[in-house]
């Protein structure tokens, strides 16, 4: 992908983001639970973050999946896009909205059936993934008596779904990403219970960059000789 198309995606990725972030400043998410009242949560703040984030992330998967790989950017461009907005909402009052979560898990699971039937990726792997990370973190969730939330059970499994298409090894490294991001943000706040949601996402980016690339390819290669 030559500089001036990875220009434009660059920019259309953070026109995207100011989007996302004047849609969050609605603080339509909200919702008001029987059991949950959000109102008392302080302003969360003008989140400039957002749109230089979705436009660092789509600059990185243009240059990832440039050329004959292009057809991954249907299917990490929007889960990038879905995945910063639930972030935000995520660091904000600690809950990942089903009525994102949802919709971009079924994307995701068409567009990579698809890509799966085009023989870009393999389904059996990334559905075998999807399946082990959600249990293990279901398992998470019920030990840790939903300290890791239900959400994030959720989360893991469109995230494994989405990297196992491309490899094992993604998987991998984007699981052990998330851990160590998140690590370190709690290390920085001092904090015990903070947002794990958005470090999924992020690692999960990270990773389906750093296959794209190749050297995520080369590492299966190494592993299978």
């Amino acid at each position: 992908m030559d500089g001036a198309l990875l220009g434009v995606l660059t920019l259309a990725g953070f026109l995207i983001g100011q989007g996302l972030r004047h849609n969050l400043g609605l603080l339509g998410y909200r919702i008001i639970l029987a059991r949950h009242d959000e109102r008392s949560h302080p302003y969360p703040g003008a989140r400039r973050w957002v749109p230089v984030s979705l436009a660092g992330a789509w600059l990185l998967l243009g240059v990832a999946f440039s050329g004959p790989d292009w057809p991954w950017l249907l299917l990490w461009l929007p889960f990038a896009s879905g995945g910063v907005w639930l972030a935000a909402v995520d660091f904000d009052v600690h809950r990942l909205p089903d009525r994102i979560q949802l919709p971009l898990g079924a994307y995701s699971l068409v567009v990579g059936a698809g890509l799966a039937v085009a023989g870009l990726g393999s389904w059996r792997s990334g559905l075998i993934a999807a399946l082990a990370c959600a249990l293990v973190f279901w398992g998470i969730n019920l030990i840790s008596r939903d300290a890791v939330g239900f959400g994030d059970v959720k989360l893991v499994f469109i995230c494994g779904w989405c990297l196992g298409l491309l490899d094992w090894v993604a998987v991998l490294v984007g699981l052990a990403l998330s851990c160590m991001l998140a690590l370190a943000y709690a290390s920085i706040r001092h904090s015990r219970r903070f947002a794990f949601g958005p470090w999924l996402i992020a690692g999960s980016v990270l990773s389906a960059c750093a296959f794209g690339l190749s050297w995520g390819g080369e590492i299966v290669i190494s592993l299978t000789r």
